[in-house]
């Protein structure tokens, strides 16, 4: 309710053009943001995926670690 009367506001203060320049404005500005959100959203998914390939590979060789120190020393 409060952002419907700032806008009233703002129509009977500076006119329908000014309002319509401002929401122009705010507009572009959210297209901007929504940019910088998805390839801050791409970036933590790629950084996702490299950290769970480095768990994986590191669990692969833990593994075969423990399977040769098993066996090597239970021989």
């Amino acid at each position: 309710m409060r952002c419907r009367l700032a806008n009233l506001d703002l129509l009977q203060k500076y006119g329908a053009n000014a309002w319509r320049v401002h929401n122009y404005q705010l507009e572009q500005m959210h297209k901007g943001l929504q940019g910088d959100l998805q390839s801050a959203q791409g970036q933590i998914t790629e950084l996702n995926r490299k950290r769970k390939l480095e768990q994986v590979r590191f669990q692969v060789l833990f593994v075969r670690s423990l399977f040769f120190f098993i066996f090597f020393f239970f021989s």
